[in-house]
C-alpha cells in the first residue's frame, strides 16, 4: 500500500524587479522546508524559480485533493463578495 502524498500550507516569498511578492499555497511535504528556494507554476502553468519558503503552517496536512479545494475556496468568496 502506497502511502498518501500530504500537503502544508506555506509562505513564500520571491524577489522580483525591487519588489518582494509573497503567496500562501498548499505543497507537498516533503518541499516545505524553511529557507528552502523552490521553482513553482504560475497561473499560466509556467514554471517560476525562485521562491523561498519563509514560514510552514504545519498543523493542518491535507491530501491532494483537499488542498486543491481549498486553494480554490478563495475564488467563490471574492466572486460573491466583490462588488
Amino acid at each position: 500500500m502506497s502511502k498518501e502524498l500530504l500537503f502544508v500550507q506555506c509562505e513564500l516569498k520571491r524577489r522580483h524587479e525591487d519588489l518582494d511578492a509573497y503567496i500562501i499555497i498548499w505543497i507537498p511535504e516533503k518541499y516545505a522546508i524553511k529557507d528552502k528556494i523552490l521553482k513553482i507554476k504560475n497561473e499560466n502553468k509556467e514554471w517560476v524559480d525562485g521562491w523561498k519558503v519563509i514560514h510552514v503552517y504545519n498543523e493542518i496536512k491535507k491530501t491532494e485533493k483537499e488542498a486543491n479545494i481549498d486553494a480554490e475556496a478563495w475564488k467563490h468568496q471574492r466572486e460573491c463578495s466583490d462588488i
